[in-house]
């Protein structure tokens, strides 16, 4: 059986806010600058060659890493605070 794609108001009612909001709410997250302060200090350190492409790669993944790792944590915080599975 294949699965019906949801409206884009039932996906709003899931995820409880709208992309606007949702961007609106990850830029005031400190998590977020942190990501984007790490992944430019990296992008400095690429410039003045104080690192090499592959080290400015691994980098980015750590950077982004971190981040995702630190939602993940915030959404399953949020789950378990609320009663859900």
């Amino acid at each position: 059986m294949t699965e019906q794609p949801q409206e884009e108001g039932q996906q709003q009612e899931e995820s409880g806010l709208s992309g606007w909001a949702q961007a609106q709410a990850m830029l005031r997250s400190r998590k977020f600058w942190a990501m984007v302060t790490a992944i430019t200090a990296a992008a400095a350190a690429l410039a003045t060659n104080q690192i090499d492409t592959w080290q400015f790669i691994i980098a980015l993944v750590a950077a982004m890493g971190a981040y995702s790792t630190g939602v993940a944590i915030e959404d399953a915080g949020s789950k378990i605070g609320a009663g859900g599975s």
